[in-house]
C-alpha cells in the first residue's frame, strides 16, 4: 500500500491524521530518583500502600 491510498482511505472514513507526540527520555537524575524511590518502599506491604491513598 502506498501512503496515498492510505491517506484516501482514511479521508473517505472521515477520520483525522494525528501524530503521536513523543516523551522526552528520562535523564540520569530522573532515573536515579525513580531508582531511589523504589528502593525506599520495596519492603512495602499492600497495607502500607492502602493507608497513602
Amino acid at each position: 500500500m502506498s501512503t496515498q491510498t492510505i491517506g484516501n482511505v482514511i479521508k473517505k472514513w472521515n477520520m483525522k491524521v494525528m501524530v503521536k507526540k513523543k516523551k522526552p527520555l528520562l535523564f540520569i537524575c530522573h532515573q536515579k530518583q525513580c531508582l531511589d524511590f523504589a528502593l525506599k518502599y520495596k519492603e512495602w506491604t499492600i497495607e502500607d500502600w492502602k493507608k497513602v491513598i
